[in-house]
């Protein structure tokens, strides 16, 4: 376990054993392994120790817990007390100031066999750890403005139009004549359905009677004509504005 976590390196991924991505390596030290949780715009430290780093691989660290068991625990603090790389449980080799290597006088020495001594000499480095912070760099203003036009849409308006015809009549008036002639079906008139009117006269016989002498055939005929409706209509026109740095061409309008 010691061996597999001195080999993960900052800037590899983590990952939950259900293969989710847990975050990325900041630092490796003894007793915790340093994670870093980023997200857009905040960022959360994790510190998982040793004993649940499950599988190192190139650039991949996998530990033994899924995401669920993750979620569940708080990692926001580093162990209060060491774990699985303390300097009780690496090897002797591995780690100056050991039992051996202090029995021997030398700190980080021990005996190999007879009077040769192994002295084991830590070499660190330092590595940059880059930060992102958000900046606003201008602002987006977007202002409306009313407008007007004209506009002018045809309508279809339905009319009447009625015909007269005059035609000659010779014969005695009925009730039914009499009762046309009042024109009391004028007004229930269907279009293209003729209404007869006759026109009723006195004639001198030897029997006063009255005489058809002519009858009104009147047609009604559905037409129609086309005519123009202008009216004022409004929409909204969008103005943008930029300030501060943002660049007028980082602003795309729709067509």
């Amino acid at each position: 376990m010691a061996e597999r976590a001195r080999a993960i390196e900052p800037g590899w991924e983590v990952y939950s054993m259900d293969g989710e991505i847990v975050g990325e390596v900041l630092e490796t030290r003894p007793d915790y392994l340093h994670v870093q949780h980023n997200r857009l715009f905040t960022r959360k430290d994790l510190y998982f120790p040793p004993t649940v780093i499950r599988e190192v691989t190139t650039g991949q660290v996998w530990l033994t817990l899924d995401k669920t068991v993750l979620e569940e625990q708080d990692w926001s603090a580093p162990p209060a007390t060491p774990s699985a790389l303390d300097p009780a449980t690496l090897p002797t080799t591995e780690r100056a100031g050991t039992a051996a290597g202090q029995a021997s006088g030398v700190p980080g020495a021990r005996e190999v066999s007879g009077d040769a001594r192994e002295i084991t000499v830590p070499v660190a480095e330092e590595r940059l750890a880059v930060e992102k912070q958000p900046r606003t760099i201008g602002e987006v203003l977007i202002r409306r403005e009313v407008t007007e036009r004209k506009q002018t849409i045809p309508v279809e308006l339905a009319y009447e139009e009625v015909r007269v015809e005059r035609r000659p009549a010779n014969r005695e008036a009925t009730e039914e004549d009499l009762r046309l002639a009042t024109g009391a079906d004028l007004a229930a008139l269907d279009a293209d359905q003729p209404l007869i009117i006759p026109v009723v006269e006195e004639v001198i016989e030897i029997q006063r009677r009255l005489m058809v002498r002519e009858e009104l055939v009147v047609t009604k005929q559905h037409l129609a004509r086309q005519r123009e409706v202008t009216e004022t209509v409004r929409r909204i026109e969008p103005h943008i504005e930029t300030t501060g740095n943002l660049e007028q061409e980082r602003i795309q309008e729709a067509p």
